[in-house]
């Protein structure tokens, strides 16, 4: 894992600039995001930097962009490419190219510099570069190569082997260089000369494949042997393409090795009919859910190197298609037995009905007739199907699954990736290790994570050793697994013998913190399991820690759940049969991620796969790939996760290449309301405390923000007819909102009620600025009521989670929002962590002294949408707030409070890192602020007036680089540009 705070020397160069050039100097280069990437589809690329300076205040007031075509070229400040000139700007951010026409697999360098308020120039910025891409379908010559599973000789009927496939080749001297383009039908690993390519896993990724198909580019110059035979090998695993249940022998690969001469001439080294290829693995099985199976004893040594005799391997299939199928279970004779008194309340789940296809959100349909009429009713895995009514109840038949497929990628869309790779991030040593009966060994890594445990053991040949996974333990200390539902989540490793061995699967990844071995020869000892932690490298951003250890060990644990869970695609859980890309987690969340991590790539990949999983229709799907169901505060992703982008990365093309998807969701939520009503549907405010909102209430309260965000994105896109019209929209909404669920009674004690009284509900009507004026303080009083009502706890679910603090900040009651974030008993986000979580639960009680564990159908104890109040810990309780775009404006507005002596976070943003602290000790407040330069803050600091302020030692108001800019909230508020400050003030 990348961490955020190891600054790169060039931000900090202390060189002493020459006589009339600026101190300022452009660091942290990046394109796409990404810092000097292989491979970029984009025909115009964006370029990005930071300003640094020592210097309070100091601004770009111009750039210039250099992009060559070679890093000598560039070093001569040659920008054959593009030469930007002096542009009159202070932008930093998204830059375009604006150069000559670019080609595939062209290596572009560049460099920029600045100019200073004083119109000083700065030395130019270390060089950089950025790769093309293969940007049309002509520009692949490989085929699609695969092998056909022969099961029949298998002594294993759970023999779902990884595939070998190879090629050698010749090399001519001296190589200039050499990058090797690939993607797969299922998951791959690539080697070169026996040794493997990249630090990536789960490559190609997970996208709708059908539709597109992301492929990753690796520099393997110094892999190659010039002047020598060269071997080019991969494995294949199912992966997320290729599930058990979707059929077998249809993973394949698709790769290009492009080698570059000193002498001018290229050669395309391609998957063809040329390859060798053998079903004959050693890897018996891979699966995401199920886990991995290895044996030791079919290792086939030297398979990937020169010189192997591959002549018992096979050609390979060429250009294959997809496949189809289904799975469905037959429960009648369960649902049958659920009926009582002519009425039927069941729940679709694998834990009651077992799972017939891991993977795939289910179905249960049931055929039944009531008196005379025959009737069919269907509901999604997870929802209850009930059935009332007058009149005998007898059920026909009952089915549970789904259909699936897999998908002809043949003809999908070819695309760089342009996420963050999933990469090892981390490496856990075993806590404890422990031996709850004989034989039966549970390491405690100290840590719930997604990843995988390494192996090391001595042992006879043939020996298997099994490792099982867990979050939690059973009171025995044995591994508790019912939560994993139909996931066996169980990895096998048979001995070669010989010697030590180490270990680790390919194609799968576990949540867990537990790791059962059974079948170790002999005691191990805590070297024999080692925790791999995996997920997308998205770079850790954020930095935040108090006086409360509890609230501490809070964020480290939003932090994990938000690493567990952002693999590949913002998943809901690393650990069952599940594990999908939903969209209501992933909105609630995406505030919060974005101050934890450098999530922009993330989201740039996972919208387009959610844009491709968009319905006919307009509706947005629950998950993401494997698109199923439509749900309010789901389906909104579309336009909130975007938007969340664009304010804080201030990526504007994230909203005009999904608008168009953007209109058609909120087209389908109007043509599905009656009077601007949505009806009542989908998952409602999922997993609160029984303070159920009425579901047309959440959905119809959605349908008005998706408009009000709607019009807001067509503003800044420049769409005026459609911001009006949907601002329109919005606002009618809202007023439909209000006649039909709200009480405008004045004088009365429902006044300012909305309907079904719940906290989500104020939430929703508050945050998405529903309720006239007259409304919303009845409207909050009621809420702050409701709090009381229940103790001064919390009863939110997935909906209103987010909303929470913030909504209680915003109406001056940051004194109730600490309070339930510091809460410690239950429920309350600190409950669990005094139970010793680690990371965010599915469930405020998951777990609880009094009664143990949850239901296990849905009780994961790795799901962050419950850590989104990590944004407001940053915005409000440290106080570093976007107040513009990306951050070219900040409030830095900490709230002192909450029993706390002090708070202390940082952020590194796009536009440089910000930092904040505020300390109370002696009767003094301290309050220090770091502002990144080209960036303006608006300061506030509690005091009675600003003349009791001081910074640096001396009055504030005379303070060099600050303006006063008045009294407000209690804080007296100045201005400034980029530097470091230090506040005293009496303390309140």
């Amino acid at each position: 894992m990348r961490i955020w705070f190891v600054i790169p020397a060039i931000a900090i160069a202390a060189a002493a600039p020459a006589h009339g050039q600026s101190d300022l100097a452009a660091a942290r280069l990046r394109c796409e995001y990404r810092s000097s990437p292989l491979a970029v589809d984009a025909r115009q690329p964006r370029l990005s930097w930071i300003v640094t300076s020592k210097a309070r205040g100091s601004r770009q007031t111009a750039f210039q962009v250099l992009v060559a075509s070679s890093k000598e070229l560039l070093a001569r400040d040659r920008g054959d490419l593009w030469d930007s000139g002096r542009v009159a700007s202070g932008e930093t951010l998204n830059v375009r190219y604006g150069g000559k026409p670019l080609r595939s697999r062209m290596t572009c360098w560049w460099k920029v510099r600045v100019w200073d308020g004083q119109n000083r120039p700065s030395a130019w910025s270390s060089p950089a570069f950025w790769g093309m891409g293969l940007l049309s379908r002509s520009d692949w010559k490989a085929r699609w190569i695969g092998c056909a599973v022969d099961r029949s000789a298998a002594d294993d009927p759970t023999y779902l082997p990884g595939p070998l496939l190879r090629r050698t080749f010749t090399v001519g001297a001296p190589i200039r260089r050499a990058v090797i383009y690939a993607t797969a039908a299922g998951l791959y690993e690539l080697y070169i000369n026996g040794k493997r390519v990249g630090r990536d896993y789960f490559t190609p990724g997970w996208t709708e494949y059908q539709k597109r198909l992301y492929y990753q580019a690796y520099d393997v110059t110094d892999m190659l042997r010039p002047g020598k035979e060269n071997a080019l090998g991969a494995m294949l695993g199912d992966g997320w393409y290729g599930l058990h249940h979707r059929g077998r022998g249809r993973l394949a690969l698709k790769a290009q090795l492009h080698i570059e001469y000193a002498s001018g001439r290229s050669d395309v080294i391609a998957t063809d009919g040329t390859w060798k290829v053998t079903d004959r693995s050693p890897l018996r099985m891979s699966d995401i859910y199920n886990g991995e199976s290895y044996d030791a004893t079919k290792a086939i040594a030297g398979w990937s190197l020169p010189g192997f005799d591959d002549r018992s391997w096979k050609a390979p299939v060429l250009d294959f298609k997809g496949q189809t199928g289904s799975a469905w279970k037959d429960v009648t004779d369960i649902v049958r037995q659920a009926v009582a008194d002519n009425t039927l309340s069941i729940v679709a789940s694998n834990d009651r009905f077992g799972d017939p296809i891991f993977g795939v959100v289910k179905s249960l349909k049931v055929s039944f007739r009531r008196g005379m009429r025959v009737q069919e009713r269907s509901v999604t895995e997870g929802q209850t199907l009930t059935l009332q009514g007058n009149g005998a109840l007898t059920i026909l038949k009952a089915e549970y699954g789904a259909d699936s497929s897999s998908a002809d990628v043949s003809k999908a869309i070819l695309e760089a990736h342009p996420g963050s790779p999933v990469r090892v991030t981390d490496v856990l040593k075993p806590v404890s290790v422990k031996e709850p009966r004989p034989g039966v060994f549970v390491f405690d890594l100290g840590q719930n994570f997604s990843g995988w445990a390494r192996l090391k053991v001595r042992g006879p040949r043939g020996a298997a050793v099994t490792l099982r996974f867990a979050e939690m333990l059973n009171p025995d200390g044995t591994i508790y697994t019912a939560n994993l539902r139909g996931a066996k989540c169980t990895d096998r490793y048979t001995l070669r013998g010989g010697g030590v061995e180490v270990w680790e699967p390919r194609f799968t990844f576990h949540g867990f913190r537990y790791v059962e071995v059974t079948g170790y020869p002999g005691k191990p000892g805590p070297e024999a399991v080692t925790g791999i932690v995996l997920n997308s490298d998205c770079g850790i951003t954020g930095a935040w820690t108090s006086s409360n250890p509890l609230l501490n060990r809070l964020y480290q644990n939003i932090v994990w759940g938000q690493r567990s869970n952002y693999l590949e695609v913002p998943t809901d859980c690393p650990q069952r049969d599940e594990r999908l890309g939903w969209s209501g987690d992933a909105q609630v969340f995406v505030g919060t991620g974005a101050y934890c991590m450098d999530i922009a790539p993330f989201f740039t990949a996972w919208m387009r796969t959610y844009n491709d999983a968009q319905y006919p229709d307009g509706g947005y799907p629950n998950t993401a790939p494997i698109g199923h169901g439509v749900s309010p505060a789901w389906g909104d992703a579309g336009l909130i996760c975007p938007w969340t982008i664009y304010t804080m990365y201030g990526d504007r093309r994230i909203l005009s290449d999904h608008y168009a998807g953007m209109k058609r969701w909120v087209e389908y939520l109007r043509e599905r309301s009656t009077g601007l009503l949505r009806p009542a549907e989908g998952y409602g405010d999922w997993l609160n405390l029984q303070d159920d909102t009425p579901k047309d209430v959440i959905a119809t309260a959605f349908f008005g923000h998706a408009a009000d965000l709607l019009s807001r994105i067509a503003g800044v896109l420049g769409k005026t007819e459609d911001q009006r019209r949907y601002r329109k929209l919005y606002e009618d909404i809202g007023s439909a909102f209000t006649r039909a669920y709200v009480t405008d009674a004045p004088g009365t004690a429902d006044h300012g009620l909305v309907k079904g009284n719940s906290q989500t509900a104020y939430l929703m009507a508050l945050q998405f600025d529903l309720l006239p004026e007259r409304l919303r303080r009845p409207a909050f009083d009621k809420l702050v009521a409701n709090i009381e009502a229940h103790g001064r706890h919390l009863t939110v679910g997935f909906v209103g989670v987010d909303l929470l603090l913030p909504v209680l900040s915003r109406h001056g009651r940051s004194d109730l929002a600490y309070h339930l974030l510091t809460n410690k008993d239950y429920p309350s986000w600190l409950y669990s962590v005094t139970q010793g979580a680690t990371t965010i639960w599915e469930r405020w009680d998951g777990w609880r002294h009094d009664r143990g564990f949850q239901n296990p159908g849905m009780n994961s104890f790795n799901h962050y949408a419950f850590g989104a109040c990590g944004k407001w810990m940053f915005s409000d309780a440290a106080g570093i707030a976007n107040g513009g775009n990306a951050f070219n404006r900040i409030v830095m507005k900490p709230t002192v409070g909450g029993g706390l002596s002090w708070v202390r976070a940082r952020y590194r943003s796009v536009r440089g890192d910000i930092a904040s602290e505020w300390r109370i000790a002696g009767g003094k407040l301290t309050v220090n602020v770091t502002i990144p330069a080209n960036t303006t803050a608006m300061i506030h600091v509690p005091a009675k007036s600003a003349s009791v302020v001081t910074e640096g030692g001396r009055p504030a108001t005379k303070s060099p680089g600050l303006r006063f800019v008045g009294m407000a909230g209690g804080c007296a508020v100045f201005e400034a540009g980029g530097g470091s400050y230090a506040f005293t003030a009496p303390s309140p």
